[in-house]
């Protein structure tokens, strides 16, 4: 059959405004998925709109039962006051609406669906800022409520991966009154992070459940697990803790890894870990949390009401005491490239303590006589620092393989204590030392000392630096009946890499010596060193 030319023009013309309309709808799709936005803002508007149903399907609950009240004035308010109640609940949804709209601006818009490995998790939650030993109990206080946190011996396989059990009992302080029983499910992965599993939340009022409201487990009805404390915090780091759209959207950010706290059992002097966790279903609700390493949270503060949650006990199954500090690192020398392991301890009152690692005992401290019976407290260690062309950093390392130490030992009073420090082989390369020159002559006032950032490893690897040390010293003698030199001591955040001498410390005619430490994650710490004069 023939097909005419003015059939021909027909059809292409109706084929060419098929291809508009196929255009013009993927236009339209685009545009409408730009204005939903991703899977993040998706979410927002689902929970926005699930709000909303609920305040309706709660205002005609009430309006249905204002029909059955007597009486025209009676019926009047009951209808006001249902109006008002969806009025609040709408408004408070457009509140959670916006809180959600803000974290995903923090996270981005791509689906929330970690993937749950079991092989990728271990059996022990040893994070240094989030320690679960089994047998050890936290008690809390704040003005009216005390907080009991017992890590169990039991476990809970959620997701193929075995969690450990924290049970956590909130009772008023003065009448000794339940308010809260819940277990809190743990797990850590082979990198360090522990994850967040779920909980059985379980309120009471006057000794009756009232509700298990904020209950979920990951893997039931799309319950997705969090982390609750991250193997290498930074700063500006948010992240999710849980997440049960509606019921448990629990948020952490990072707000430093250098403050310092002080609680009645425990503290911290520039090494506790900060994190600000909100959640957008409670959007006015603030808490600060400061993790000590080794021990773990010790204080929550309110950031607006200025309340305090403190640490006030700590022990485990046999009475144990936790240490106040446990540390074990490496200095390297990047001037003269020498290299030594230096600790730290800070318990009470202990007699003698054994310090255990993967290959065994490595060092024991004991008093004798009367200082045994006294009892220490705390101690600073150092080894010999080899130069690395006599022995090699490989061989240095290998005499304390990474991994965690257990540091333990009797107290004076009869008691027990214990703590553990993680040992890592991540050493930071030296700063540069800018200004002033090596063996400079400089006038004694403003004087600005300055160094380059640190950003790898002595391998090349990239470094977590949290902080710097600078210190000024007099080239002079030590007095013998004191401890160290005259001189100035400063720690700067990892941001800060200048500082203006005060004038009053520099003295005319005089030599100095000054260094840097650049101090990683874990503690290990490089120096550098130079010298100057003064005119």
């Amino acid at each position: 059959m023939k097909t005419s030319q003015k059939g021909l023009m027909i059809l292409a013309a109706i084929s060419l405004a098929g291809v508009a309309w196929g255009c013009a709808d993927v236009l339209a799709a685009i545009r409408d998925q730009n204005r939903r936005g991703g899977s993040c803002t998706q979410t927002a508007q689902a929970a926005l709109k699930a709000c909303r149903l609920s305040a309706d399907e709660d205002y005609w609950i009430a309006t249905g039962n204002c029909e059955n009240v007597s009486g025209a004035t009676a019926k009047t308010a009951c209808e006001r006051d249902a109006s008002a109640a969806r009025r609040e609940i709408r408004s408070e949804c457009e509140t959670h609406f916006d809180a959600r709209k803000e974290i995903c601006r923090a996270l981005g818009e791509d689906p929330y669906d970690p993937i749950i490995n079991p092989e990728n998790y271990v059996t022990t939650v040893t994070n240094p800022f989030f320690p679960l030993t089994p047998g050890t109990t936290f008690v809390y206080q704040s003005e009216e409520e005390e907080i009991t946190i017992v890590v169990t011996h039991e476990t809970k396989e959620i997701l193929g991966v075995t969690c450990i059990v924290v049970r956590d009992t909130v009772r008023l302080r003065e009448s000794g009154e339940l308010v809260e029983d819940t277990d809190d499910w743990y797990a850590q992965d082979k990198d360090g992070n522990v994850w967040y599993m779920g909980e059985l939340s379980q309120s009471f009022e006057d000794g009756e459940l009232v509700s298990l409201e904020g209950s979920w487990k990951a893997g039931v009805e799309n319950a997705k697990p969090g982390i609750i404390m991250l193997a290498a915090p930074q700063v500006g780091k948010v992240y999710r803790q849980e997440f049960f759209l509606g019921d448990a959207e629990d948020m952490g950010e990072v707000l430093s890894i250098t403050e310092s706290a002080t609680v009645p059992a425990a503290s911290c002097d520039g090494t506790c870990l900060v994190t600000k966790d909100f959640l957008p279903l409670d959007p006015g609700h603030v808490e600060n949390k400061h993790y000590a390493p080794g021990v773990g949270l010790i204080l929550e503060v309110n950031p607006d009401t200025e309340e305090r949650v403190e640490l006030v006990s700590v022990t485990n199954g046999s009475g144990a005491i936790p240490l106040k500090e446990a540390k074990l690192n490496i200095e390297h020398n990047a001037t003269d490239l020498d290299t030594g392991f230096q600790g730290g301890i800070d318990g009470e009152g202990w007699e003698r303590l054994d310090i255990t690692g993967p290959d065994g005992t490595v060092l024991t401290f004991e008093g004798k006589g009367e200082l045994r019976a006294l009892g220490l407290t705390e101690l600073f260690f150092e080894t010999v620092e080899p130069e690395n062309a006599d022995v090699s950093l490989d061989v240095l390392l290998m005499s304390l393989p990474e991994g965690e130490y257990k540091i333990e030992g009797p107290t004076a009073d009869g008691g027990w204590t214990s703590g553990i420090a993680l040992l890592t082989h991540d050493i930071p390369a030296g700063a540069v030392l800018l200004s002033p020159a090596a063996g400079a002559t400089v006038p004694p006032n403003n004087l600005v000392v300055s160094w380059s950032p640190v950003t790898q490893t002595i391998t090349g690897e990239s470094v977590n630096i949290i902080r710097y040390q600078l210190i000024i010293e007099k080239d002079e003698p030590v007095h013998p009946h004191a401890i160290g030199k005259r001189g100035l001591s400063i720690f700067v955040p990892s941001s800060v890499t200048s500082v203006t001498v005060p004038n009053e410390f520099l003295e005319p005619g005089t030599h100095y010596l000054w260094e840097v430490l650049a101090i990683e994650v874990s503690g290990n710490q490089t120096l550098a060193s130079s010298e100057f004069t003064t005119q």
